[in-house]
């Protein structure tokens, strides 16, 4: 009886926690942008993956400008959307991001985490 409990249980906890393979990606980069005006540039992406596709990411970027009226001016030709918000704290403008990936754009090709790391690589992104 008490080897039926066991097992019982061990079935039990595979199924309420599943046998699902979670991994992270965090990608990072700086860059300065010198036109029309000189940015700093600092990114960051956090991609969690299940079973190898990605399920959800967020993004955090800021975005340096030499004087608090030129962040205000750029500030300006963005309106905030549910996707992500968009703060400013003197010359420092910071976008969030987040989103979960549609269960129908899953299992795809572009969904991988070899995919996306390299596809962040090649565009200067260090990722871990």
């Amino acid at each position: 009886m008490k080897k039926k409990i066991l097992l019982l249980c061990i079935i039990s906890l595979v199924l309420f926690t599943g046998c699902v393979k979670k991994e992270k990606l965090t990608c990072t980069q700086e860059e300065t942008i010198t036109s029309p005006v000189n940015v700093k540039v600092e990114s960051k992406s956090v991609i969690n993956f299940e079973d190898g596709y990605a399920k959800s990411f967020t993004t955090n970027q800021v975005l340096i400008f030499e004087d608090e009226e030129e962040a205000k001016e750029y500030l300006k030709s963005f309106k905030e959307e549910d996707d992500y918000k968009i703060n400013r704290d003197g010359s420092k403008v910071t976008f969030d991001y987040s989103k979960k990936v549609d269960k129908e754009e899953v299992k795809t090709e572009e969904n991988t985490k070899e995919y996306i790391k390299k596809y962040l690589e090649e565009n200067n992104y260090k990722c871990k």
